[in-house]
């Protein structure tokens, strides 16, 4: 699924590529193993799997019954921004700080018919 918006935070506005929270996770453990830090990866590691855990949860509980507890909202957008110079940047925007936001584009790839 491909989900571009247009974000507006602090006055600057912000064209991206929504992603969900595990991709960006990992995504940030891959920037610090990349990096100087690397012996420190292993604990971003953790985030990844509790970002796992969230993900598993609130699948199972979309799959419940009625009485099942309704999936925990999340509080942030993640969002895969191309830079000028050709490098993505992740960033993580909680929903108190975007002032406003624009869908710009919204595609699905569907599996070949048979």
């Amino acid at each position: 699924m491909n989900i571009r918006v247009m974000l507006q935070s602090a006055g600057v506005k912000v064209i991206g590529q929504l992603m969900s929270e595990v991709a960006y996770r990992k995504s940030v453990t891959a920037v610090v193993r990349a990096g100087n830090a690397a012996p420190a990866a292993e604990t971003y590691v953790a985030y990844e799997e509790i970002a796992e855990a969230k993900r598993q949860e609130n699948e199972r509980r979309m799959a419940g019954r009625p009485h099942t507890p309704v999936p925990e909202q999340p509080d942030a957008l993640h969002i895969l921004v191309e830079e000028d110079d050709g490098s993505d940047r992740v960033w993580r925007y909680r929903f108190e700080a975007i002032e406003g936001w624009s869908l710009l584009e919204f595609g699905i790839q569907l599996p070949p018919g048979d």
